[in-house]
């Protein structure tokens, strides 16, 4: 299965101090953590979408998923984000990660590719195609202001 998990840490402790005032620090974290998530699929989507990798089928994208925001130990809100479940999670790892692929139960490994030639091999090398990680990283800048605007939005419901 392919996942990366998106949490923000630290915010309990201004969630309590901000409680007084009759902020929801806990929701805004909570809508935070969904927003980056939700972005995060979202750019995933398009990099298997001819950006990193080429769709045969779409399979792969469309299993593409979003969690729902989850308590961790500690108290810091997390959202997984990826194949979570469906035919594409036998495949997703070896994409995002790259590996060999070997024949098992035959000699050979048999297929077509696009000049329409057969051919025959042992093994097959995949190169990483880092979707996944591609659209984690370029998230992780984007969470301090989405986390930021999220409280602003809080204190202004709570005046």
């Amino acid at each position: 299965m392919g996942l990366i998990g998106l949490s923000i840490d630290g915010a309990q402790a201004a969630a309590k101090r901000l409680a007084r005032f009759g902020v929801d620090l806990i929701e805004a974290e909570k809508r935070a953590v969904d927003k980056a998530g939700r972005i995060m699929r979202n750019r995933s989507v398009k990099l298997v979408s001819g950006e990193v990798l080429n769709v045969r089928t779409g399979a792969l994208r469309a299993s593409i998923n979003k969690g729902n925001v989850f308590s961790e130990a500690g108290g810091s809100y997390a959202v997984n984000v990826g194949v979570l479940k469906g035919n594409a999670e036998k495949y997703a790892p070896i994409q995002e990660f790259g590996g060999v692929i070997r024949a098992k139960n035959v000699p050979y490994l048999k297929f077509k590719t696009a000049d329409g030639y057969w051919h025959s091999v042992k093994s097959v090398t995949i190169p990483p195609h880092r979707y996944l990680g591609i659209a984690f990283d370029e998230i992780k800048p984007q969470v301090g202001p989405i986390l930021a605007d999220e409280i602003r939005q809080a204190i202004a419901r709570a005046q």
